[in-house]
This record gives structure tokens, C-alpha cells and sequence, in this order.
């Protein structure tokens, strides 16, 4: 079943109006008051969480190897996602009827199922991050770029990552984030505003190329969030590679990365 992401958002903010008491969101104060138990467990299988149903009562369990802290946000997260699963109707009669689903790699999922995991996706983000409060946080706060991430990041006590995909998704200015490693893009962002920069049949190819040129590069902190990032400027060719040259190494954007050890999180922003 499709459902639109305007539809899980206004899901979600029902959810917020009655059983949360603030933001940020717990979301273990929603499981509790819906009565849905959470199990905090060490499993060697590696998945982070799943809900199932046993007959009488729903069940969050939780694997405590990969989730070190349940308060943390890749914790929150999962409960988040999880609950996805409870709120959205036609998951939990799935769920009813004996299924459960694993926060695991979506990769050899059937489509349907992938379907359902990246409803719950989205309904996790737009839980902890509701989509009326982040319009009105971000609008309060007159930053831009990865500035405007991190105080995003720092108000609804989500990872940088899940900051940028939402503000991505709710189109609040023209951007590109991308999350890389010296192996690849795992993940990519593109905000309709961006592209109607670009024009209207512009369907861009993001590629990473560790030689692009980097002007002004300057190192970044973020002293609310203990943050470390760079900045720099280089042209919108050294990111897409199917727009046509003569616009692409005319159009610069402001380039913004956090590196990790396990990999980066770049946002890209016209100039």
C-alpha cells in the first residue's frame, strides 16, 4: 500500500499532539503510553531493532550491541522507525497476522517490503522531528547550511544525518546532502529547490570524486554542538557529472563536511 509522505507527516504530528509531552521527542514515553514494551537486549544477530506481536501485545527489542545507549539518537531512531511500524495502519495488521520486520539492511528485501521500511523511514524522522515545529525552529533561527543542521541536530537530539535527510525532504532551501566513505556514496539527498535551480529536466548524477577542487577551504566549529567541519568552495561539476559543462563549471556551491571514521556527511549549497 502507497501512502505519501505529506500523509505520514500529518500522521506523525497526531502522534506528537497526544502522547508526547515536548520536544525533544522521546519516543520511549510514546511506546509506553500506547503500551507497547521495549526489550533491551544483547543479540549476537546483527539488527538494531523490530517490533512483533505476540497475540495480545506489541514488542520492541532492542540489540543492545549495536544500540550502546538506548537515549542516544541512533537508539531514538530505531524506536522511532519502529513505531512507524505500530501507527501506520496497514503495518500493523501485517504485524497482526504474525509478520515482524527488521531494522536491517534494506538490500535483499522484496520491493514491497522495501516499500514498507522506508515508510517507516520517513515516519521515524518526522516523529522525532515534527514537521511543523522543524519549519518554525528552522525559520527561528536564521542560519543556513550546516550551521542551520547542527542547531537542528542539537533541538530535536537527532544525528546530524537524520537532521540533514529531513531538512532535505521538507525542501526548506536548495541543497544536496550526501553521506560518502573512501569507498562510495551510501546515501544521497537532493531538495527540490536545488533542482529547479538546475532547471526543470535536470536529473542529476551524483558521483564523488576525492580530486575535485576545494577554494577557500577553511576549517569550521560549531561551539553549541563540539562540531569539526570544513568548508569550501568548488564548482557544481566536481559533484554531478551529467550537467552539461559549459553550466556545471560555471555554477559554484559552498561545500560543508563532517568526516567520521566510518565515513562523511557533505552538504552542498549554492552560493
Amino acid at each position: 500500500m502507497t501512502i505519501k509522505d505529506e500523509e505520514i507527516d500529518e500522521l506523525a504530528e497526531k502522534v506528537v499532539l497526544k502522547y508526547s509531552s515536548g520536544i525533544p521527542l522521546d519516543p520511549i514515553e510514546i511506546a509506553n503510553k500506547i503500551n507497547v514494551d521495549i526489550v533491551y537486549e544483547s543479540y549476537e544477530h546483527p539488527f538494531k531493532g523490530f517490533i512483533c506481536y505476540d497475540g495480545k501485545r506489541f514488542y520492541i527489542i532492542l540489540n543492545k550491541v549495536l544500540l550502546k545507549n538506548i537515549n542516544y539518537s541512533n537508539a531514538r531512531y530505531t524506536i522511532s522507525h519502529e513505531l512507524g511500524h505500530y501507527f501506520l495502519g496497514h503495518h500493523r495488521n501485517r504485524l497482526k497476522q504474525g509478520e515482524s520486520f527488521a531494522f536491517q539492511s534494506k538490500t535483499n528485501l522484496p520491493m514491497d517490503k522495501k516499500l514498507l521500511e522506508n515508510q517507516a523511514e520517513y515516519f521515524g524522522g518526522a516523529l522525532l522531528m515534527p514537521k511543523t515545529k522543524f519549519i518554525e525552529y528552522y525559520d527561528l533561527i536564521k542560519k543556513e547550511g550546516f550551521a542551520a543542521i547542527l542547531d537542528l541536530k542539537s533541538y530535536f537530539d537527532v544525528s546530524i544525518t537524520s537532521a540533514a535527510i529531513r531538512f532535505n525532504k521538507l525542501d526548506l532551501s536548495p541543497c544536496v546532502s550526501i553521506s560518502w566513505n573512501e569507498k562510495g556514496i551510501s546515501g544521497k539527498g537532493i531538495s527540490n529547490k536545488f533542482l529547479e535551480l538546475l532547471g526543470e529536466n535536470a536529473r542529476p548524477e551524483i558521483k564523488l570524486n576525492p580530486d575535485r577542487p576545494e577554494f577557500d577551504k577553511v576549517s569550521m566549529y560549531d561551539e553549541s554542538s563540539g562540531v569539526k567541519y570544513h568548508r569550501c568552495i568548488t564548482p557544481l561539476s566536481s559533484w554531478m557529472y551529467n550537467i552539461p559543462k559549459d553550466f556545471s563549471n560555471q555554477f559554484f556551491l559552498i561545500e560543508e563536511t563532517q568526516q567520521y571514521s566510518y565515513g562523511n556527511l557533505t552538504l552542498l549549497r549554492p552560493i
